[in-house]
């Protein structure tokens, strides 16, 4: 089980790195300034479901070499 998390944090931590969140949130707010609340909640929980997804299947579909 350790060699589990040691792979998804050498997984995921230089995503996130890449990814950059707190740099990209200006872009977030600035492309839905004229939405709703609502449907800038439903954006923002799309993206980020879609990304968990996109993640996740890189993590398990990746080689084991």
């Amino acid at each position: 089980m350790g060699n589990y998390w040691h792979d998804f944090v050498l997984t995921f931590v230089p995503l996130f790195i890449v990814i950059d969140a707190l740099g990209n949130l200006p872009f977030v707010i600035s492309l839905s300034e004229g939405m709703s609340r609502p449907k800038r909640r439903r954006v923002i929980h799309v993206a980020i479901i879609t990304a968990t997804v996109v993640g996740l299947d890189s993590f398990f579909s990746g080689s084991s070499s």
